[in-house]
């Protein structure tokens, strides 16, 4: 989660913040945008078949 860039952050008591968190993602479509696109970037990185090749190219460099 990267603050501003994929999500909001608020502390955990903050309902204030959280709701105007909330309500910029409702009300303003091109941060959705912006942070859906973000997100969905920072996700594909966590995919299995990046996960794998990261593994098996480390081990590659380590077994020379």
């Amino acid at each position: 989660v990267l603050d501003g860039e994929t999500s909001f952050l608020s502390e955990y008591s903050d309902i204030k913040s959280f709701a105007e968190s909330l309500n910029k993602l409702l009300t303003n479509n091109s941060i959705y945008q912006v942070m859906s696109q973000n997100a969905t970037k920072v996700a594909n990185n966590y995919k299995w078949s990046v996960i794998t090749e990261n593994i098996y190219e480390l081990y590659k460099s380590i077994n020379k």
